[in-house]
């Protein structure tokens, strides 16, 4: 498939974000056939998933879109902090306008950490449009170890952390790492939960996680897996952190070129 980039911004939901088209995504809305999704994690945008998505798209023959929340990257930034239904609002408000915009019938999401969480809520409210469902790192309940992870990332958020996200937010950055620690380690959070959502996940799965992930335990697996009806592989990583397809991405591509290629399309 020929591998044709566009990078900009759209208006969409009432804002402009910033999203790379890769292959034409036009045909595939056309004929109805499948696009690949791609949803960022908590600090995320289009440049840190490096070349992943473009490797996947050519590997499975299938265009993708990947794109930025509101706040990030080369999106506008927000008006205001994130509820503390943030994720459900992403998927249930925003993402079905995306689609609607791009006139797509079909996705595969590839969700990663956040982006994994949204893309199991949009698939428990929009399964006739969910034909395949990726995810890494992918939260359904807070854990202790989670924010224990992201206080130990605070503290070091100035002298490490800062200065690569700079790259990527430019003068949002603050506003960026703010949002997530603060949402996350207020009290009010702590209850955050949306197992009760995946009943309702008719797709079938992939489910990834870090066997040393210091945002979340087997726990988030388990929990996932326990309530979805379609096929699902879950694939427990050894010595991988938050974002396997970083750390091991020809494991990753591999394993979720299989997982695409078997879906009935």
């Amino acid at each position: 498939m020929e591998q044709r980039v566009v990078n900009g911004t759209v208006s969409i939901a009432g804002t402009n974000l910033g999203v790379a088209l890769i292959g034409d995504v036009a045909k595939a809305a056309s004929a109805k056939t499948p696009v690949l999704l791609f949803l960022h994690e908590a600090l995320g945008s289009i440049p840190q998933w490096k070349g992943f998505p473009n490797q996947l798209s050519e590997s499975v023959s299938l265009p993708a879109i990947v794109y930025e929340r509101q706040g990030f990257g080369s999106s506008a930034s927000r008006d205001q902090m994130p509820s503390k239904d943030y994720l459900e609002k992403e998927a249930f408000e925003v993402l079905p306008e995306i689609l609607a915009y791009f006139k797509l019938s079909k996705v595969i999401l590839v969700g990663h950490s956040d982006g994994g969480s949204i893309a199991l809520l949009f698939a428990s409210r929009f399964p006739d449009q969910v034909v395949g469902l990726i995810t890494e790192a992918a939260h359904v309940l807070v854990e202790p170890e989670t924010l224990q992870g992201i206080r130990e990332v605070v503290a070091v958020y100035q002298e490490k952390i800062r200065p690569r996200l700079l790259h990527y937010h430019g003068n949002k950055t603050d506003e960026v790492f703010e949002a997530w620690y603060q949402t996350w380690l207020d009290p009010t959070f702590a209850d955050w939960n949306i197992e009760h959502y995946l009943p309702t996940i008719v797709a079938d799965a992939l489910i990834i996680q870090g066997a040393d992930d210091k945002y979340g335990t087997i726990k988030q697996m388990d929990a996932i897996t326990n309530y979805l009806e379609g096929m699902i592989e879950a694939w427990w990583v050894p010595n991988c952190g938050h974002s396997p397809h970083i750390e091991f991405p020809e494991l990753v591509l591999e394993k979720m070129t299989k997982f695409i290629n078997q879906l009935n399309k």
